[in-house]
């Protein structure tokens, strides 16, 4: 598998019912794992490749969000490739400062709109996925490498370590503009 860059891809993520991941144009068989409830209304299913080699190289999620997550923070080497096609909407900011919300039919950053695609992003990186619909969303999660403790801070809302730009923007979402 090729580097994922930070930011944008015109690439498609996706997986099927019979739990084929596609990604940049790879396709990974996985196996979803038991179902595991986090805050009321959100659960969480692991995914991990049926094959050996697949393992060290990337695992997965399927989380669904009735609200929204966490405002996190990325400090590790991990790579977040995420993607939904519900009414969610994930509101970031780059390493550079620069503050984007991406759904599932458009990017927007406040420099320019971007082609659809799915989100990367890791370390530097802020962000919180914001569900606008009126039941529970899902979300698609992949981590490369696969996901280990650390390398993450949550921040409460409207942390000052965030800058003003992101909250103001995250509220408007939140609000549902």
């Amino acid at each position: 598998m090729k580097k994922t860059e930070f930011g944008y891809s015109t690439s498609q993520l996706t997986i099927d019912k019979t739990n084929l991941l596609r990604l940049e144009g790879k396709y990974i068989v996985m196996k979803a794992g038991e179902l595991e409830h986090l805050a009321p209304g959100s659960e969480l299913r692991l995914l991990t490749p049926k094959r050996r080699i697949d393992k060290a190289k990337l695992d997965g999620a399927l989380i669904k969000i009735t609200n929204h997550t966490p405002v996190q923070e990325f400090f590790g080497d991990r790579v977040f490739v995420e993607s939904t096609t519900d009414e969610m909407i994930w509101v970031g900011r780059s390493p550079s400062g620069e503050t984007i919300t991406y759904n599932p039919n458009e990017i927007f950053s406040f420099n320019k709109k971007k082609t659809p695609g799915h989100i990367s992003y890791g370390k530097g990186w802020v962000g919180s996925w914001i569900n606008m619909g009126q039941s529970a969303g899902t979300l698609l999660e992949i981590c490369i490498p696969p996901f280990a403790e650390g390398g993450i801070v949550e921040h409460e809302i409207d942390d000052p370590a965030i800058d003003l730009m992101f909250w103001k923007v995250w509220h408007a979402v939140a609000n549902n503009i």
